[in-house]
C-alpha cells in the first residue's frame, strides 16, 4: 500500500476542472501575505492548505499564525497548534520551517470536519511582537442587464458593470471573459474577453458585448461574463448573466415542423443472459417546442415473448434536443437459428412529421455450428511475466467484487479499440516499448519479461479508459461502468458505452463479437499480480503534481466500487491524482492507445 503523499511542491498545484477544489480570496497583508484554498471537500469534511509568504525585506524568524475558523481541525501538518480558543486557532512552525526568508513561501495543510465556514481573520508575525492591523483590498463585483435582441442584421450592446467596493489608491486590474449561457457565441453574440483596468479613484467600469440580431422565434437565450485574476483587489461577486431578450413574435408555419425518423438496428441475442437493441430516434432540426411520438414494437420473424420483449410507449424531444433512445429488451436462447427481426413502429407525432417511422431490429444468431470461444486457458496470466506486492482482497488468493485477473484478453479488447480508431493492432513488446520510452515505469531499463508485463497493464489501462469521449468522460463513469462489468449485466455495460463512448464504439463491439472481450477487460484489477506498484509505477509527472502511477488509480475503485481514484485497499482518495484536470486525465489514457505523448496536446472541446 501507498502512503498519503504530502509534498512541498504541492502548495501550488491545481485543481482538476472535473474534482473541483474551492479556492477563497482571503485579504492580504502588504507584505506577509497568508491565503487559503480548499484542495479536497467531500460533504462532512475537507482537506484545506494556508500558504504563508513573506515579502518583506527581512526574514520571519519563529513566525506564529492566528486566525478565526469555526471548523474542527483534526490534524495538521507542517506546522503545530499552539491554541485554540473558542474558533480562535494560533499555529507555529516546526523546527525546520519557523524561519520564513525573504521571498518564500510555507504551505500548512489541513483535515477539518463539517461546517460551512472558511478561515478568516489572519495575523502573521514573528512570535513576541506586535503586527501591525492588516489592510483591506477593496472587492470586484460584476451585474449584468437584460438587452433586447434585434432584428437579423442589426446588433445591439450587451452591459455588464464592474463595480469597485471602495476607491484604492492603486491601480486595480481584473481579467473577464465571456462565457455560453444558453446563447451561442458567433451567432447570438461576440466572444469578448479582457482586461479592465482602475485608475487609482476609479470604483465603476463598463464592458461592451455585442449582441446578433436575428428573425428566428426563439425563447429568451443567455450569456455570461466572469472576472478573475485581479491585482490589488479581491472578487466577491465574480459572475453575471445578461438576458437576450427575443424580440420575434411570427409562429413558425406548420410546414417547416421538424421530421422525426427512427433507424434500423441489429446486435447478437446471447444466451439468456440482459440484452438490448437501443434504437435511436432523431428529428432532422431542433424544435424550441416539446415534441412527442408514440412507438411500438411489433413481429418481424421473431416473436414477442420468446425472442424479444414488446414495449411500447412516447418519446419526448425537450426544446432543442434532437435524439433520443428506444429501449427493446432482447431474449437470448442457445438454438441455432436464423437471424429474426422485430419492428419498431412510429406515429401520433406532436410538433413535428414523421419522415422514417418504421425501424427493423435484426437480432443475429449466436449459436452457430462453430466451434465456441475459447474459454480462459487461451490467455496468459500477467503473472507469468513475473509479480510482486499485490492487495489483501486483489492479489493472488482472493478476488472480491467480481474482480478478476489480468489476463492477456486485454490485449484482445485493447486491439478492437486501437482497429476501431484506425490504428493496426499492437503487440505486449511495442505497447511495454512505448511505456518504457515515455517514464511510465519505475526505471529505465527492462529486465526479464518485463516489456510483456507493462505492455499488458498498460494495453488493459487502455482499454477500460481509452474507449470515452473526450466531452463525456468523468471519473465516475470509470467506477460506475467497472462496478457494472462486474455486478450487473453485459446489456448495462453496452447502454453505457453508447452513452458515454465515441460515437459507433458500443455498436463497433457488437458488429465485430468484442463486447465479452471488451466486458471481461473492464472486471480486471488494476492491483493484480503486483505491476502497478513494480515495473508500471510510472514515474512521469502529470500537471505538475501527479505521476503517472497517482493517476493510474483512477480504475482503482473504493471497495463498494462506488468511487475512483481510491489508494490501494484503503477508502481514501489518491491525493495527488485529484488536482489533475479532466481533459489531461482522458488525453493520459488515451495516449496508451495511440501509443502517442502521455503529455501531448488536450482534446479540442467543442
Amino acid at each position: 500500500m501507498k502512503a498519503r503523499r504530502r509534498p512541498q511542491e504541492s502548495l501550488r498545484r491545481r485543481s482538476s476542472a472535473a474534482l473541483v477544489a474551492s479556492f477563497d480570496q482571503l485579504e492580504p497583508r502588504l507584505a506577509l501575505a497568508v491565503s487559503y484554498g480548499t484542495t479536497n471537500d467531500w460533504g462532512s469534511g475537507l482537506q484545506g492548505e494556508l500558504t504563508l509568504t513573506n515579502d518583506t525585506p527581512a526574514t520571519l524568524a519563529n513566525w506564529q499564525l492566528s486566525f478565526n475558523y469555526s471548523r474542527d481541525i483534526n490534524s495538521i501538518w507542517n506546522a503545530q497548534i499552539v491554541s485554540r480558543t473558542g474558533s480562535q486557532y494560533v499555529i507555529k512552525g516546526l523546527d525546520w520551517n519557523r524561519t520564513l526568508a525573504v521571498g518564500a513561501a510555507q504551505g500548512v495543510g489541513f483535515i477539518a470536519g463539517g461546517g460551512t465556514s472558511a478561515p478568516s481573520n489572519f495575523v502573521l508575525a514573528a512570535v513576541g511582537s506586535t503586527p501591525s492591523p492588516t489592510p483591506t483590498l477593496p472587492k470586484l463585483s460584476v451585474t449584468g442587464a437584460p438587452v433586447i435582441e434585434g432584428a437579423a442584421g442589426s446588433s445591439t450592446t450587451a452591459l455588464f458593470t464592474v463595480r469597485l467596493s471602495k476607491p484604492s489608491t492603486h491601480v486595480v486590474t481584473v481579467r473577464y471573459s465571456t462565457a455560453n449561457g444558453t446563447a451561442t457565441a458567433g451567432s447570438d453574440y461576440t466572444a469578448a474577453s479582457g482586461t479592465l483596468t482602475f485608475t487609482p479613484g476609479t470604483t465603476t467600469q463598463t464592458i461592451a458585448v455585442r449582441i446578433l440580431g436575428d428573425a428566428t422565434v426563439e425563447r429568451n437565450e443567455t450569456l455570461t461574463l466572469a472576472l478573475s485574476r485581479p491585482t490589488k483587489a479581491t472578487v466577491t461577486g465574480g459572475r453575471a448573466t445578461a438576458t437576450i431578450t427575443n424580440d420575434d413574435t411570427a409562429s413558425p408555419p406548420a410546414a417547416i415542423l421538424p421530421k422525426v425518423s427512427i433507424a434500423d438496428v441489429s446486435g447478437t441475442e446471447g444466451n439468456g443472459d440482459h440484452a438490448h437493441f437501443m434504437f435511436t430516434a432523431v428529428l432532422d432540426k431542433a424544435s424550441i417546442t416539446p415534441v412527442t411520438v408514440q412507438y411500438a414494437t411489433s413481429d418481424g420473424t421473431a416473436t414477442a415473448g420468446l425472442d424479444y420483449t414488446a414495449t411500447t410507449g412516447t418519446i419526448t424531444f425537450p426544446a432543442g434536443v434532437v435524439s433520443q433512445l428506444v429501449h427493446v429488451g432482447i431474449l437470448g436462447d442457445p438454438a441455432v437459428e436464423s437471424a429474426e427481426t422485430v419492428n419498431v413502429r412510429l406515429s401520433n407525432p406532436a410538433g413535428a412529421t414523421i419522415a422514417d417511422g418504421l425501424a427493423v431490429g435484426t437480432i443475429l444468431d449466436d449459436d452457430s455450428a462453430l466451434p465456441p470461444p475459447a474459454g480462459a486457458a487461451q490467455y496468459v496470466d500477467i503473472t507469468t511475466f513475473g509479480s510482486s506486492n499485490g492487495s489483501s482482497h486483489t492479489g493472488h488468493d482472493a478476488f472480491q467484487g467480481g474482480r478478476t485477473a489480468i489476463t492477456t484478453e486485454a490485449l484482445v479488447a485493447y486491439n478492437a479499440l486501437r482497429r476501431f480508431a484506425g490504428f493496426a493492432p499492437s503487440t505486449l513488446d511495442e505497447v511495454g516499448s512505448w511505456a518504457f520510452a515515455n517514464s511510465m515505469t519505475n526505471n529505465a531499463q527492462a529486465w526479464g519479461n518485463d516489456i510483456q508485463g507493462v505492455g499488458l497493464y498498460y494495453a488493459m489501462q487502455g482499454a477500460k479508459v481509452g474507449w470515452l469521449a473526450d466531452d463525456k468522460y468523468d471519473p465516475q463513469i470509470v467506477a460506475d461502468i467497472q462496478r457494472t462489468a462486474r455486478l450487473g449485466s453485459p446489456g448495462d455495460v453496452m447502454a453505457m458505452v453508447a452513452a458515454y463512448g465515441h460515437p459507433g464504439f458500443a455498436q463497433y463491439l457488437i458488429d465485430n463479437s468484442s463486447q465479452t472481450v471488451f466486458i471481461n477487460t473492464l472486471k480486471m484489477e488494476p492491483h493484480y499480480g503486483g505491476w502497478m506498484h513494480d515495473r508500471a509505477h510510472g514515474r512521469l509527472v502529470i500537471e505538475g503534481a501527479a505521476t503517472a502511477h497517482d493517476v493510474n488509480h483512477l480504475t482503482i475503485l473504493s471497495h463498494d466500487q462506488m468511487r475512483p481514484f481510491m489508494n490501494d485497499t484503503w477508502d481514501y482518495p489518491q491525493w495527488p491524482a485529484l488536482t489533475v484536470s479532466k481533459p489531461r486525465v482522458i488525453e493520459y489514457f488515451q495516449s496508451m492507445v495511440t501509443l502517442g505523448d502521455p503529455r501531448g496536446p488536450l482534446p479540442i472541446r467543442g
